[in-house]
């Protein structure tokens, strides 16, 4: 499960001990800190998600400065700010946590689209008797034969 927030004196060392594949949103009261987490942040390659509440303008100083400490300035693409999806120009709190979780639905499914697509579920083998097998032999019953024995797939043969 995804923590809603995280509430500590140390929050870079959360973002340090998040595991593989987690979703940053930084949203805090202060620009320094907000700086701090995304540096800490662009430090690892293997987060799912990295998004920082803020204008075009915040962005835009942010990546500047990032460029400037040595960050690869392709890594900026990682980076969303603002969040939320576009379209929604709302500026009250609730307006925006809907825009931003909308924005979280999209990016995680897409993301398990690509996942599905590069690692599809084994195919089934075809069923017996389903006429898929013009011969009959042994191959549509790999763990066990028609008889319920044991037996070794085999490659189909004439029968």
């Amino acid at each position: 499960a995804l923590p809603i927030s995280v509430s500590t004196d140390a929050p870079t060392a959360e973002v340090h001990a998040a595991p593989p594949g987690s979703y940053f949103l930084v949203m805090t009261h202060s620009h320094a800190l907000d700086f701090a987490l995304c540096e800490a942040i662009f430090a690892r390659h293997d987060f799912a998600w990295f998004g920082l509440i803020g204008s075009a303008t915040k962005r835009s100083n942010f990546a500047r400065q990032f460029v400037i400490r040595g960050l690869d300035p392709d890594r900026l693409a990682d980076l969303s700010c603002p969040i939320g999806i576009p379209g929604i120009e709302g500026k009250h709190p609730a307006v925006i946590a809907l825009a931003v979780a909308a924005q979280l639905q999209q990016v995680r499914e897409a993301r398990q689209a690509i996942e599905h697509a590069a690692h599809p579920p084994p195919a089934a083998p075809p069923a017996p008797g389903n006429g898929a097998c013009p011969w009959p032999c042994w191959c549509c019953f790999p763990r066990s034969g028609p008889t319920g024995h044991k037996s070794a797939p085999r490659r189909c043969q004439p029968g």
